[in-house]
């Protein structure tokens, strides 16, 4: 049986707690649960398994729905799960005022509203902690197992952590089934602030946070959006925290001989972002970029795109059914950004450095036909001094292509592609490098998915063939 909704008031997952009634004792059960449940969170994630998805249960909680709602599988966002997501973790068009199911608690008394500047505003925050877990258990068997930010070159040392040594032969990994965990929290702050944080612990280092931001929307939130603290940048259209793969992308976490500056899988800094007449989405940010380079220069990036039919990217005006994936809809964008980053080597007796600046370029279509979702990018960046050499530059040509078909709401493949070609003066300073992969996925309830990963490709020096095989479990609450 198929369920209609609008934007404003989606369904409530069928069988959840407290769903068919207004009892005072469901009520109260279902606040002592989820307050439960978010202790459990809490203690849990210290001990935990590595958490790679991007799902953040808070929401559901606070909106008593499904992860389905915003989510084809976690963490990758469907059409509404995109638009809660630029109404600053609002509902389009004011729906929060139907759709919220937790009342927030007020700071200070509204009647302060009326003799500001001679008081301090009143404010809201979430009346329970929004906290989450995800986490994604992940056993690999192959001859080249892939981490993160597998795309940088030999010699790159990527976030505090040296690539690891690929022997050829066959070889196993259970390290990422223990031993690293992410805390999770999303929110609002009333009507004109908005918040997102991600600790990660025991990933690439010890404890980090890997993102913490502040979003203010003065005006109506999807107009302007103006984020403050350390946050992805939006770029490609895709993301390295939104992807059927989870956290592995080598689109935007590749650096260049020596240079480990990349624009992932986040910067520090202020970004700009909105929607003009429902469809043209537009970004612009300066950020210090991780390499630890000194100085008054800051990262610079910026995105335009435009989307054709489907739900628009505020959400506004769009009745989405059930199956909240299905549309037909073509997304295009283009991108740029301008960093730098800083190159560090041993001479004979000697340590040396030296800033490389790097231009990137890019352009991206984004089609869903039905159940077929579709994503292409291509870029191009420059590096000036990549290396140990002056005056020694170098091009990064990248191209990514991603397919998933929805069999049926709870299963689906996807196929993925990403290639490489870094380019110098001669020939050769060429080399290439790309990766096939094959994934399936189930989704067993609304918070835990089955995965299983092929992967084939090559690397430079090498002939094409068989790379890893992998299974993962994941889960969020």
């Amino acid at each position: 049986m198929r369920r209609d909704f609008t934007t404003t008031a989606p369904p409530r997952a069928p069988g959840r707690l407290g769903s068919i009634g207004g009892a005072a004792r469901d009520r109260a059960i279902r606040r002592g649960a989820a307050f439960a449940l978010a202790a459990i969170a809490f203690v849990g994630a210290l001990v935990l398994a590595p958490a790679r998805a991007e799902a953040i249960p808070a929401f559901a909680r606070r909106y008593e729905t499904s992860c389905q709602t915003c989510h084809l599988v976690f963490p990758k966002l469907n059409p509404f799960g995109e638009a809660f997501r630029r109404n600053g973790y609002r509902f389009p068009s004011k729906g929060d005022a139907t759709a919220e199911k937790e009342e927030p608690l007020p700071l200070g008394n509204e009647a302060l509203k009326d003799v500001w500047p001679n008081a301090v505003y009143p404010g809201q925050i979430p009346a329970k902690i929004p906290l989450s877990v995800a986490a994604d258990l992940r056993a690999v068997l192959g001859t080249h197992l892939e981490p993160h930010n597998a795309g940088a070159p030999p010699g790159a040392v990527m976030e505090g952590m040296a690539m690891p040594a690929d022997t050829g032969t066959l070889q196993s990994d259970f390290g990422q089934l223990g031993g690293n965990a992410r805390i999770l929290a999303g929110g609002t702050f009333g009507e004109v602030a908005s918040f997102f944080m991600a600790i990660s612990i025991g990933m690439h280092e010890p404890i980090e946070v890997e993102r913490a931001a502040v979003t203010f929307t003065p005006f109506d939130p999807t107009a302007l959006q103006i984020k403050l603290g350390r946050f992805e940048p939006e770029l490609h259209g895709i993301s390295i925290h939104r992807n059927v793969f989870g956290h592995m992308l080598r689109l935007t976490t590749m650096g260049v001989l020596l240079d480990e500056a990349a624009p992932e899988h986040y910067v520090s800094g202020l970004q700009l972002a909105g929607v003009v007449a429902g469809r043209l989405g537009w970004s612009a940010g300066l950020g210090q970029n991780r390499a630890p380079v000194p100085g008054l220069e800051k990262d610079v990036f910026g995105r335009l795109e435009y989307k054709f039919g489907g739900m628009r990217l505020d959400g506004v005006g769009t009745t989405a059914g059930s199956m909240a994936w299905r549309e037909y809809s073509l997304t295009i964008g283009g991108s740029g950004y301008h960093g730098r980053g800083q190159v560090t080597y041993t001479m004979p007796g000697m340590d040396m450095s030296h800033v490389d600046r790097f231009n990137r370029v890019g352009l991206d279509a984004h089609a869903v036909i039905r159940d077929l979702l579709i994503d292409v990018v291509v870029a191009h960046q420059r590096n000036d001094q990549p290396g140990e050499k002056e005056f020694d530059p170098r091009n990064l040509d990248l191209a990514f292509a991603e397919v998933t078909y929805v069999a049926h709401p709870w299963f689906f493949p996807t196929v993925r592609f990403e290639g490489s070609r870094v380019t110098g003066p001669v020939k050769a300073d060429t080399t290439s490098k790309w990766i096939g992969l094959l994934g399936v996925n189930a989704i067993v309830r609304a918070n835990l998915v089955l995965r299983a990963e092929l992967a084939t490709g090559t690397d430079p020096g090498e002939k094409f063939g068989f790379r890893y095989a992998a299974l993962n479990g994941s889960f969020a609450f």
